[in-house]
């Protein structure tokens, strides 16, 4: 048996290294949570041409399919700014087809293309909001209890909460982009995107950005 001194430091060693990989373990927890929650937005469908051979595409004009047309406007800014961020180049459709019944002109359409200098146009359609109800499981969840005095490292002593489960109601917010090319107007690349219960409309933009430029490089669409 292990001399008092050393049986007790030893204990307490034990004792913070549980409680050291507790706190880890809660932090990890919260760094999950945090990174699930990060990202609203999702491909739910995805589409590109096999057959596509060049050249990669370099500049966008970039037109959202809005009835609002202050949202219309703040779609294309926001959008065609995270392109030109990402070292890519596009243009807002607003800046060149100002008035949104022209977008249904296809003569109008192309004129701004060949004037913004691009050659491809990007469009995004709005799909409308659904909403659905989901389950929230109960769960139970454990933190560490206090104790005073020495004994308290013996073992851990943890409080058990209980959680009942619920329902609550998603909002999904639902938009289609398609990319045509203007050298033969061929659809090229589409995909159907979901937003879930997403904090505002300048988020979706952002994330939507990110997986429809991934996805085109990835298909070989652009560098």
């Amino acid at each position: 048996m292990p001399e008092p001194n050393n049986y007790f430091k030893e204990i307490n060693y034990k004792g913070r290294a549980m409680g050291i990989k507790f706190r880890l373990w809660v932090a990890g927890m919260f760094l999950i949570l945090a990174c699930v929650s990060c990202s609203t937005t999702q491909l739910v469908e995805r589409w590109h041409d096999p057959d596509f051979n060049g050249p990669k595409l370099q500049k966008f004009l970039v037109l959202g399919l809005f009835k609002n047309d202050s949202r219309r406007r703040a779609f294309e800014q926001t959008f065609s700014e995270r392109i030109n961020a990402s070292g890519r180049a596009a243009v807002p459709g607003y800046s060149l087809v100002p008035d949104p019944a022209d977008i249904e002109s296809k003569q109008a359409v192309v004129a701004a293309i060949k004037k913004a200098g691009a050659d491809a146009v990007l469009i995004t359609h709005f799909r409308g909001i659904t909403e659905k109800e989901r389950q929230v499981p109960p769960r139970v969840e454990y933190y560490p209890a206090r104790r005073h005095g020495y004994y308290h490292y013996y073992a851990p002593v943890y409080h058990r909460v209980y959680h009942p489960g619920y329902t609550v109601t998603d909002s999904i917010v639902k938009l289609e982009t398609q990319v045509y090319t203007l050298r033969d107007e061929q659809l090229v690349w589409a995909g159907n995107s979901e937003s879930v219960n997403s904090s505002s409309g300048e988020k979706i933009v952002q994330e939507l950005v990110g997986l429809v430029v991934a996805d085109m490089q990835k298909s070989g669409l652009i560098d």
